[in-house]
């Protein structure tokens, strides 16, 4: 038995969808040692308040077990990405902003070669913008202000879009972008030697932020 990934309220996920299957399992007399709760509990990638309820999770399963005398089953949960999704954040700085059609488009080092998840779900990650210096040669470019724009990385391929229609402040050449929630599903899930860009570099910062450890170089 397996919840769908991204499952947010799990506990009525497990009792509303699947009921009718264990009833089957009864019915038919199946015998199963194992059961399987979950492909991935879900991060709240939207901003819409919707975190998991661990507690309620827990008196979901409790409530399974009980009633069905599931005491013996093996039960086996997937945490995946709701352990190290917000772990992790993903900078990359804007290199370019051009405009095509009445749109702006933020162009940054990386894209979908280092960031897949975005591209692959069409989910904007939080993001947030720190301030660098723009080249001198570079003074009076085009600048995002109080307006959505689209960010894409620097790949041949439509594809290679990380947000669209994202709401930023204030943004401009020479700037980083941070996204975050960006622990699972970056680096090792994103085809990185596609089209010979460098790779990302990979640090790993304490939870106090005074020490850092450099994990991998920029290649």
């Amino acid at each position: 038995m397996k919840v769908p990934e991204q499952i947010q309220q799990v506990a009525l996920e497990l009792r509303g969808r699947h009921d009718d299957f264990i009833q089957k399992l009864f019915k038919y007399k199946i015998d199963v040692p194992a059961l399987d709760l979950g492909g991935g509990f879900g991060l709240d990638y939207r901003a819409e308040n919707k975190h998991l309820d661990l507690a309620r999770v827990g008196e979901g399963i409790h409530d399974l077990i009980t009633e069905y005398s599931f005491e013996d089953k093996e039960l086996i949960l997937e945490l995946g990405r709701f352990l190290v999704g917000g772990c992790g954040y993903y900078l990359t700085p804007i290199v370019d902003i051009k405009v095509s059609r009445n749109r702006k488009f933020i162009l940054t080092a990386g894209g979908l070669n280092h960031f897949r998840r975005p591209v692959d779900h069409k989910v904007n990650h939080p993001v947030t913008v720190i301030p660098g210096k723009t080249p001198d040669y570079l003074n009076g470019a085009v600048e995002v202000w109080k307006e959505k724009a689209d960010i894409g990385g620097p790949l041949c391929t439509p594809r290679d879009l990380i947000a669209k229609d994202q709401y930023l402040e204030y943004a401009k050449i020479g700037d980083s972008l941070i996204f975050g929630l960006a622990g699972a599903y970056g680096y090792s899930s994103s085809p990185v030697n596609f089209l010979s860009f460098p790779y990302p570099g990979e640090i790993y910062c304490s939870k106090t932020g005074y020490r850092e450890y450099l994990v991998r170089a920029e290649q």
